[in-house]
C-alpha cells in the first residue's frame, strides 16, 4: 500500500517554506544565500507534486516529473489546477531563472560561473501563495491513497 499522501507532501512543502522564511528574514547580507533559493524551490516542487498526488497521481508519476519546476506547474495545469491557483508571469519568469539550477542541484553542490537568480522575495512569495492556496484540497484529498 502506497500511504505518501497530498497531505503529506504539503506538510513537508509548508515546512521547506517556514525554513526559507526563516533563513531569508535572518540574512545579514544583501544577497540571499543560496539555502534561501533551495528552500522555496523545494517547498514549490513539493506544493505542486502534492496537489498532483492529491489528482490520482502515483510515486512513479511524481519521479517521473523529477525536480523539475516547471515541469510540475505544467503538469499540474494540465490536470486542474488552474481552478486553484495559477502562477501570475512574474512567479513564471522567476521559475524559468531558477528551473535549471534547481533541477540540476545547482543550490546545493557548487558550480562555479555567473548566475541570474530572480529576487528571492518573489520566489518566497510563490512559495507562500501556492502552499496556502492548495491547503484545502490536499487536505480533502488526504485519504485517497491510504
Amino acid at each position: 500500500m502506497d500511504r505518501t499522501s497530498s497531505m503529506g507532501l504539503w506538510t513537508y512543502a509548508k515546512d521547506y517554506m517556514e525554513a526559507g522564511y526563516i533563513v531569508i528574514s535572518n540574512m545579514p547580507r544583501a544577497l540571499p544565500p543560496t539555502p534561501a533559493y533551495y528552500l522555496c524551490c523545494h517547498a514549490i516542487e513539493l506544493a505542486l507534486k502534492a496537489y498532483l498526488r492529491g489528482t490520482g497521481a502515483r510515486i512513479l508519476d511524481l519521479k517521473r516529473i523529477g525536480h523539475d519546476l516547471l515541469n510540475a506547474y505544467n503538469e499540474a495545469l494540465r490536470v486542474g489546477l488552474k481552478g486553484i491557483y495559477e502562477l501570475t508571469q512574474e512567479q513564471i519568469d522567476a521559475l524559468e531563472l531558477v528551473n535549471n539550477m534547481y533541477s540540476n542541484k545547482e543550490f546545493e553542490y557548487i558550480k562555479t560561473g555567473f548566475k541570474t537568480l530572480p529576487q528571492i522575495g518573489v520566489l518566497y512569495g510563490t512559495a507562500t501563495s501556492l502552499v496556502y492556496a492548495l491547503k484545502p484540497f490536499c487536505y480533502e484529498k488526504r485519504d485517497i491513497h491510504n
